[in-house]
């Protein structure tokens, strides 16, 4: 054609990215990743927060024990684990895959659940970070010890017992445990995957919101069975 010289070169100025845009995208990579937010891997502090955690495991293994003709506190045990679990996991996070804001200083940063999901949801790139998602401790577990953040120590309205009464040897040595098995998965563990990079479902939506889609219909069918529920907390 005559214009085949023009056509020649209007394909060579081309923006490149835009050409590799308009490729078809293999099945593989059309499975969405998430950035999340800005992550900070900290070296320095890693150890502080794993020896951190190293100490408050002996405070929860003395304090489960009788000493010096005093009794055993249980419940302090159980929180002492709680702060091994928390620290320890916040270590191992410092030292592979970082920390977000809202995970150092916001509203996730005594939450191990939601440490915990976090891991779990990422997107592994590694079989060793594969490996490394399987924190030793389950849902239920999680659930256990974050509640004794607050429970084994503050009196709460209505409830007649003392905070220190409600927990027992054999909650002190489930907590030891979890504890325990932690603390050696956050001294062993050498690659996490980004929190930040979430896989999308198949129906297009992220594991992230529907984990957070799941709450709020538990929290929504608890406050709705109160009878006390407004419109707003049912929705």
């Amino acid at each position: 054609p005559d214009n085949f010289d023009e056509e020649k070169d209007g394909e060579e100025k081309k923006d490149p990215e835009a050409v590799a845009a308009a490729a078809p995208r293999d099945a593989e990579l059309e499975e969405q990743l998430l950035a999340g937010p800005t992550r900070i891997v900290d070296r320095r502090q890693a150890p502080i927060w794993l020896q951190q955690a190293r100490l408050e495991m002996i405070a929860a293994r003395k304090l489960a024990e009788v000493f010096d003709n005093y009794r055993s506190l249980p419940a302090s045990a159980v929180w002492h684990s709680e702060q091994v679990v928390e620290m320890a996991i916040k270590a191992a996070m410092l030292r592979t895959c970082g920390i977000s804001e809202d995970e150092s200083i916001g509203g996730s940063a005594h939450d191990i659940a939601e440490f915990v999901r976090r891991l779990k949801s990422a997107d592994a790139q590694t079989a060793e970070q594969r490996l490394a998602q399987q924190v030793p401790v389950n849902d239920a577990d999680i659930i256990w010890l974050k509640r004794s953040y607050l429970q084994s120590r503050y009196p709460r309205p209505g409830n007649y017992h003392v905070p220190s009464e409600n927990y027992t040897k054999a909650d002190a040595d489930r907590a030891l445990k979890l504890a325990e098995e932690t603390l050696k998965w956050a001294s062993d563990v050498e690659d996490l995957p980004d929190p930040g990079l979430i896989r999308r479902n198949a129906t297009g939506v992220s594991e992230v919101q529907a984990a957070e889609d799941i709450r709020k219909r538990r929290w929504a069918d608890m406050v709705g069975t109160s009878g006390s529920a407004t419109d707003a907390e049912k929705n």
